[in-house]
C-alpha cells in the first residue's frame, strides 16, 4: 500500500468534502485518479452535523466505489472532535489525517498554524 503525502490527502480531502456528487458522470476518470492509492484509509474526525454525517455515511461511500480509497470520517460530539482532534495534532501522532471543521473554531486551527493552503492545489 501507498503511503500518501499530506498534499495528496488535501486534495483527495477537498474532493471529499468539497463535492464527490458529480463524480458519478466521471467514473473513469475517478478510477485512474484513485489506482495508485487503492486500498488506502484515509482518517478523519468531525462534529456530528448533518452536513458531516452525511459526509460520512454517503460521500465516503461513493468516494470508496469511485476510487478504492476508503475514507474512515469519525463522527462525534462537538467538544470530543476538539478534544480528539488537537490532541493528535499538538503530539503530532497523526491518527488524523484529516478534520472537518466548521466556520466557528477555524480560527483556533490558524492561530497554532494547523491549516494548509490548498489554493495552489486548486
Amino acid at each position: 500500500m501507498k503511503k500518501l503525502t499530506r498534499p495528496v490527502i488535501l486534495a483527495l480531502l477537498l474532493v471529499f468534502v468539497v463535492g464527490f456528487s458529480t463524480a458519478n458522470a466521471q467514473d473513469d476518470w475517478w478510477k485512474t485518479a484513485g489506482a495508485p492509492y487503492a486500498g488506502t484509509v484515509i482518517h478523519g474526525i468531525t462534529e456530528s452535523t448533518p452536513p458531516s454525517n452525511y459526509a460520512a455515511k454517503e460521500l465516503a461511500t461513493q468516494f470508496e466505489a469511485a476510487t478504492g480509497i476508503k475514507v474512515n470520517l469519525e463522527t462525534t460530539s462537538w467538544d470530543q472532535m476538539y478534544d480528539k482532534g488537537i490532541k493528535d495534532m499538538q503530539a503530532k501522532t497523526g491518527i488524523y489525517d484529516f478534520v472537518y471543521i466548521e466556520q466557528d473554531i477555524i480560527y483556533s486551527y490558524l492561530a497554532n498554524n494547523w491549516l494548509t493552503d490548498v489554493t495552489q492545489l486548486l
